[in-house]
């Protein structure tokens, strides 16, 4: 049980470490927290791009970064299960200026 309870210890702080985090500003000023899981922002970095895309689920706290470009919108979805229970959710898509982004 101890070795197990190592074990799951360092895998949480293994894993926590994985993801840079940088802390950005949307166009209307409210601070979003982005974690690049795919290192798409030193990719960016790397090209020279002004701006970056990134997304945020409706029961998350933070955005991931994306390969595209697409404009800001908010994106609503609804389904129907087979036994009946409806399920629903949304997509916030923000476009980030490289200049309003910070690494934590």
């Amino acid at each position: 049980m101890k070795k197990l309870l190592i074990m799951a210890l360092f895998v949480g702080l293994f894993t926590s470490c994985t993801y840079k985090e940088y802390i950005a500003k949307d166009k209307y000023g409210n601070p979003v927290l982005i974690k690049d899981r795919d290192n798409v922002i030193p990719d960016a970095i790397k090209l020279g791009v002004d701006s970056i895309y990134v997304v945020q689920y409706i029961r998350e706290n933070f955005s991931y970064p994306l390969r595209w470009m697409g404009k800001d919108e908010t994106t609503y979805w609804k389904d129907t299960l087979s036994d009946g229970r409806v399920i629903a959710g949304a997509h916030k898509y923000r476009i980030i200026h490289m200049s309003n982004l910070v690494e934590r």
